[in-house]
């Protein structure tokens, strides 16, 4: 079997402990670097460069936390964290928000099962640093999206599956709609007749340049309407959210792999896609709609050309991802079941194991027939109270 490994004393700057500032990733990102080079497909979401630009957008210094996991002396990878309180609680998590829900694991090629057998032990080699370990692994239709947690079943270990929503891109659009259910194609084909009814729409596909310079109309876009009212659309987001956009669009634009899609009536763009490639995957990350346009169902107009625009003229793309969160309509235009993990383990630190006793209990107390209700109502009043 071939085990590219990087021996760890050709790299005396790494340690069994893990890294525990920003400033200290500069003495693994060589031995990063080399994992990336020697695997025969990497994602662009553990590169170094992007796993540094998350921990610059959303993590003070001091709570970068990355744990190289060895076979013996050799690195076979890096688990990056980020090491967050709730009250005295100490929490590691996983590099995902709801703006980036791609948590980055790198594991050499072909070391997948030592990887699932080390990593808890390098979690464990900082035992005293951690209470609560909150891990979201990668999807299901990713190589390595469930690596460690199988290994972890000795210890005091939740998990919860979760599901995303994913299109497996057949080699026709004839047969993606045969997959769905015969409401969403009658629902599907009376959207793109109202749509077609109007001569002045179009839709755009930009890449390069092009994609880059479309980045404000699809703000503007995404800005418009209940998202910017209320605050949550991207040009309403924290300064450090809006730099991680600027950067990751410049980064995926000079790694070839952004693409922005827009419908446009009368010349006018009323609806956006932001899109990314990557390995045979293609993203579809953020949609926006002009509500004035609404009546015409822009943004699933929108995501059907999209998934026909792939089927025509990106044979090599095997799936269509709309990520997690249905907002009611994924799931129509999803054709297989895909998920990701929830992983909770709970560190036997006084804390750890406090936090554990608390989650038995809270499952427990579940299974007391109309004991949720109670609490919800007993929750509901103290609320009213407070208010």
């Amino acid at each position: 079997m071939h085990q590219p490994l990087v021996q760890a004393k050709s790299h005396g700057l790494i340690s069994h402990r893990p890294i525990v500032h920003f400033d200290g990733l500069s003495a693994i990102e060589g031995t990063w670097r080399d994992i990336c080079r020697e695997k025969s497909s990497s994602s662009f979401f553990i590169s170094f460069d992007y796993i540094a630009l998350w921990y610059k957008s959303f993590a003070e210094p001091d709570r970068v936390r990355v744990y190289p996991v060895f076979e013996g002396e050799r690195i076979i990878g890096f688990l990056p964290l980020v090491l967050e309180k709730n009250g005295p609680v100490r929490v590691l998590s996983s590099l995902t928000n709801p703006h980036c829900r791609h948590p980055g694991v790198l594991v050499a090629q072909g070391c997948e099962d030592a990887f699932s057998r080390n990593f808890i032990e390098a979690l464990l080699s900082d035992k005293h640093g951690w209470d609560v370990l909150l891990y979201r692994s990668g999807y299901s239709f990713q190589k390595d999206a469930q690596t460690g947690v199988a290994n972890a079943d000795a210890y005091r270990l939740e998990t919860e599956i979760k599901p995303t929503y994913t299109a497996l891109l057949p080699e026709s659009i004839e047969d993606y709609y045969r997959h769905l259910s015969a409401k969403t194609r009658k629902e599907a084909n009376a959207k793109k007749r109202k749509l077609a009814a109007d001569p002045t729409h179009r839709f755009r596909h930009y890449t390069g340049d092009d994609a880059l310079g479309s980045w404000p109309v699809f703000l503007s876009i995404e800005d418009s309407g209940w998202k910017g009212e209320g605050g949550s659309s991207l040009a309403k987001l924290p300064p450090n959210y809006r730099s991680y956009y600027e950067s990751l669009i410049r980064m995926l634009y000079e790694d070839e792999r952004l693409h922005m899609y827009f419908l446009e009536i009368n010349g006018q763009a009323v609806a956006g896609a932001f899109c990314y490639r990557d390995e045979d995957v293609f993203h579809c990350c953020k949609t926006g709609y002009n509500e004035e346009h609404s009546s015409l169902s822009p943004s699933i107009n929108l995501i059907l050309f999209i998934i026909e625009d792939i089927i025509l003229h990106h044979p090599d793309v095997k799936r269509f991802h709309m990520f997690p969160v249905d907002y009611g309509y994924k799931h129509r235009y999803a054709d297989e079941e895909t998920f990701y993990t929830l992983m909770t383990l709970y560190n036997t630190s006084v804390r750890g194991t406090l936090m554990y006793g608390r989650s038995l209990l809270k499952q427990r107390l579940k299974l007391i027939p109309g004991m949720p209700h109670a609490v919800r109502f007993l929750r509901n009043n103290v609320r009213k109270q407070r208010s």
